[in-house]
């Protein structure tokens, strides 16, 4: 559109319309979706998480008008805070405490505001199990 210009920086676009019958000018702000960034907890690497590890991912959003809502997703499925599953949400962050390899898989953010949402990239990683090892002691004469 003539006239406008749109950066995220500076809240949005700004047009200035001229009737040139009244010979008024208007000022129309226009917003912009989010743009969204999923990070794993920075002392973390995706390629070292173990059973019974606390994992934690940090979403960051930049959007106007604000995000009024952030979700999150594991394997392309809405994960709900639940605390017996030892899944935690709070403002901008994912905590799980002690995964085990059900945690394992792809874990996205998405945020909404007024012009829209969007899903952010995506953090794989795998879990990587304990091994239990059973010793078996025969008695002699059981052979």
């Amino acid at each position: 559109m003539p006239g406008c210009t749109n950066t995220l920086m500076h809240a949005g676009s700004y047009c200035d319309e001229r009737n040139e019958r009244a010979r008024r000018a208007r000022e129309r702000a226009y917003g912009d979706p989010p743009v969204v960034r999923l990070r794993l907890g920075s002392s973390l690497a995706a390629g070292d998480i173990k059973e019974g590890d606390d994992v934690y991912f940090e979403c960051h959003v930049r959007a106007n008008p604000p995000a009024r809502k952030l979700s999150w997703l594991h394997d392309d499925r809405p994960l709900a805070h639940n605390a017996t599953a030892r899944v935690f949400h709070s403002n901008q962050s994912l905590v799980l405490q002690k995964v085990t390899r059900h945690s394992s898989g792809r874990y996205a953010c998405s945020a909404l505001n007024a012009e829209g949402e969007t899903v952010s990239n995506e953090l794989h990683f795998r879990v990587k199990c304990k091994l239990y090892v059973t010793l078996i002691r025969l008695l002699e004469g059981a052979r």
